[in-house]
């Protein structure tokens, strides 16, 4: 029996690890659609790193939100729904990576909406009380 309690405790951390990075997904989702770049830092690590695709230097976090938010200010469709779904959570002590499926519904051009999706692998960490992405990468 005393075996068994250690297991139960990190179960229930695991668990609440989920939940906790899951409610910061929906908080990452709700900034885009809002444009709320407040709400984007606080998802995002003061370390983040944003690795991309062939070899690039990757971005930072500055780097990162600048370039999203300098596609609201272009006459670009705007975002109408962004939703992130996460296919795989694995952790590694107190590091958690998630695969990620995200989803971006953009407003109608000429009557006709674009849908866009794509893999992201992030990865989590705790930072006081809540969990921050410290890297994201493009996925397969």
């Amino acid at each position: 029996m005393l075996m068994i309690a250690p297991l139960l405790v990190v179960a229930h951390w695991n668990a609440s690890a989920q939940k906790e990075i899951e409610a910061m997904y929906r908080k990452w989702d709700t900034a885009i659609i809002k444009r709320d770049q407040k709400a984007m830092n606080e998802v995002l690590a003061d370390t983040f790193k944003a690795k991309r695709k062939n070899g690039k230097k990757p971005l930072t976090k500055k780097e990162f939100i600048e370039g999203i938010a300098a596609r609201w200010k272009t006459d670009a469709p705007k975002e109408t729904a962004f939703t992130t779904k996460i296919k795989t959570l694995t952790s590694k002590e107190d590091t958690y990576f998630a695969t990620v499926q995200e989803s971006i519904t953009f407003a109608p051009v000429k009557g006709k909406s674009e849908k866009i999706s794509f893999t992201s692998i992030d990865t989590w960490q705790k930072f006081g009380k809540g969990w921050k992405i410290t890297q994201t990468e493009p996925g397969d």
